[in-house]
């Protein structure tokens, strides 16, 4: 099983889509709230293209742990999204882009690397890559996979 989060109007042949809005071929679903529609261990990848720069930081356990537990042992998750370091501007242009990310947004809260004694309620992620996006230097790209 693959699944596409956000996948927007975009049908890809093989990916269950998720998306808040219903584009009549994707299921509906919240990142906030909701639980993924698939059973524990049961997906060996998740594309995330431009997605999480959407979802309020607040609301990334529910979505990464929803996440981490339909990924199989090696599954992998695939995020690209803006640099708010290479281009600020680029992060906060679209009104609808509610959390700033950075590589080390990545690195501190899901690999595990936190400041002593904090707890962020993520399971944990083990990082596979994480650099520029071969299309565009003000987007970057991280792969992980769940520590379990």
């Amino acid at each position: 099983m693959k699944i596409s989060l956000g996948c927007g109007k975009n049908r890809r042949e093989g990916f269950l889509g998720l998306d808040i809005v219903d584009f009549g071929w994707n299921k509906v679903w919240d990142a906030r709230t909701d639980r993924i529609p698939a059973d524990d261990d049961s997906c060996e990848y998740i594309e995330a293209e431009n997605f999480v720069e959407h979802i309020a930081r607040e609301n990334w356990p529910n979505m990464f742990n929803e996440c981490w537990r339909v990924l199989k042992r090696n599954g992998i998750i695939d995020i690209t999204v803006p640099d708010a370091g290479k281009d600020l501007r680029l992060a906060v242009q679209d009104p609808t882009h509610l959390s700033l990310i950075v590589p080390g947004t990545f690195t501190a809260y899901l690999a595990g690397d936190r400041p002593r004694n904090a707890e962020y309620a993520f399971k944990k992620w083990e990082i596979v890559s994480i650099g520029p996006d071969s299309k565009d230097e003000r987007v970057f790209n991280v792969k992980m996979k769940p520590r379990k």
